[in-house]
């Protein structure tokens, strides 16, 4: 009996269902990306190292600068890694490895305004893991800018009954 967490048969079949129906394939991607978009990242980068697409196809696909794509692909050839982004369910998307909520790195990105300062004030964010905070927002704005403003709240609440 083969072991169902092997992938490689799963592929197989996904292929034969691209052919058959490809919106079924299409439509699962999709929530794939939305919820990785840390991986939609890699396998787009990996599939322009391997000349399947151009630079300007993977540029599209992100939704991304030429010159973006450039400066990832180069950081791709060095070997960085991508980091996806764990999602639950009316829970908050997190950073698997430092397990940092992602509305919390970008909120202290925007205040701090670069990521080598990020990266400072999270002694255990890597920089994979700033890029794919940085990824999840950029497609997932109202989520995160929901939770940032939910924070702020809560602070200010706090911050005005230690006035009181």
């Amino acid at each position: 009996m083969p072991d169902i967490t092997e992938p490689l048969w799963q592929l197989d079949c996904l292929r034969d269902i691209a052919e058959d129906h490809p919106e079924l394939v299409q439509a699962a991607l999709s929530t794939l990306w939305h919820h990785y978009p840390g991986l939609r990242r890699e396998v787009t980068l990996r599939a322009m190292a391997a000349k399947t697409i151009s630079k300007r196809e993977a540029a599209v696909c992100l939704g991304l600068a030429a010159d973006e794509i450039a400066r990832m692909a180069r950081g791709a050839e060095g070997g960085i890694r991508t980091a996806l982004v764990e999602c639950e369910s009316g829970r908050a998307a997190l950073l698997p490895e430092s397990r940092l909520p992602v509305w919390e790195v970008v909120r202290k990105l925007r205040e701090l305004g670069s990521d080598e300062a990020a990266l400072g004030f999270f002694s255990g964010l890597l920089p994979h893991e700033l890029e794919a905070a940085k990824a999840y927002a950029a497609t997932h704005t109202d989520e995160i800018d929901e939770r940032i403003r939910e924070y702020e709240s809560f602070r200010a609440q706090r911050l005005a009954q230690s006035v009181n």
